[in-house]
């Protein structure tokens, strides 16, 4: 396959002025998911230019396509995705360099940091409280395209109601672009926090994304690269595997998050190491978040595998090891 795609598919004539006019040492192709970085990578390979790529996140290998093109040196997240590369698409084990992920590089910078109050400030939120966070989205809105209702909002504010879980307020991070498919009783309970414009987010967005996470006491995922966030704080971490009122015995198979959580090699990994809580109906549900707020430790162990296999280095200078990777071909 990836010999038709670098034989048949020439893209000289969309690159060529280009790099007529830029003669570039080195090309970069920043993400090898898109069209683009594919075609820049392989014109720059038949031009003999030296060649860098980088995934765009932990799932790229699993779930979102195959590399259509081995880049002079590939760039990747975590240690996990070296054994993908090479296992997955056939890469030099030798050419692979982990480099961890840009978009946490100020996760761990204190000047990052906001205090609970000033947080809860900005969104009307009650600072004395303790905060569960539901991130919606992952795999119910990326695979299967599902809306995010907040079925599992309302389960647990219910929870609340008969006095099962106390002194705790219940937040929403809506996965972007879905931020109106949340049912009227999910919002009436639990505060939307958006911010953000889609996909794109100011270095201000990525700081309230960063302190939402970090200031929670619990977190409730469907399948997102919210999980892993979450384990950068040491945060506990439910991973919720049912759709929600729905009965499952009645939704197609290939529309379950139970089959797509069973199914999806990525997340089997993220379980692997114990770090996460699935839960697989709503007694289950309420029962972790429970627990989870009385013993915030419980599957610490777990959470610190996450970080080492699946999240890597967050010391700030992911950036730095990206650039100096891409530099190190000048010449």
């Amino acid at each position: 396959m990836r010999m038709l795609e670098y034989r048949v598919f020439h893209d000289d004539a969309v690159w060529a002025q280009y790099f007529d006019k830029y003669k570039p040492d080195v090309v970069f192709g920043a993400g090898l998911l898109n069209e683009e970085d594919f075609t820049a990578v392989k014109h720059a390979k038949r031009r003999g230019i030296p060649t860098v790529g980088m995934t765009r996140s932990w799932d790229n290998f699993t779930s979102k396509g195959f590399l259509r093109v081995h880049p002079d040196i590939l760039i990747v997240q975590n240690k996990s995705m070296v054994g993908e590369a090479v296992r997955l698409n056939s890469f030099p084990r030798d050419r692979i360099c982990v480099a961890g992920f840009p978009q946490w590089d100020h996760y761990r910078d204190p000047s990052w940091h906001m205090t609970k109050e000033d947080f809860a400030k900005k969104f009307a939120l009650d600072a004395t409280k303790r905060w569960i966070v539901w991130f919606g989205g992952g795999l119910m809105t990326g695979l299967f395209g599902l809306p995010d209702k907040g079925d599992h909002i309302v389960m647990l504010a219910q929870a609340a109601k008969r006095g099962e879980i106390k002194d705790a307020q219940i937040l929403a991070r809506v996965h972007p672009g879905h931020e109106d498919s949340m049912r009227p009783e999910a919002r009436a309970v639990a505060p939307v926090l958006n911010f953000g414009k889609g996909w794109d987010f100011t270095d201000e967005d990525i700081k309230l994304l960063l302190n939402l996470v970090r200031l929670s006491d619990v977190t409730l995922n469907l399948g997102s690269t919210m999980a892993l966030e979450a384990t950068i704080f040491d945060k506990p971490v439910v991973l919720i595997g049912f759709n929600g009122y729905d009965d499952d015995s009645k939704i197609p198979w290939s529309k379950r998050l139970s089959s797509a959580l069973d199914n999806t090699l990525h997340y089997r990994e993220v379980e692997a190491t114990g770090g996460v809580w699935r839960v697989g109906n709503e007694k289950d549900l309420v029962q972790a978040v429970k627990t989870y707020l009385e013993n915030p430790s419980l599957h610490h162990e777990g959470r610190e595998r996450i970080v080492d296999l699946l999240v890597g280095q967050v010391d700030g200078k992911v950036s730095t090891r990206i650039f100096e990777t891409v530099t190190s071909l000048l010449g």
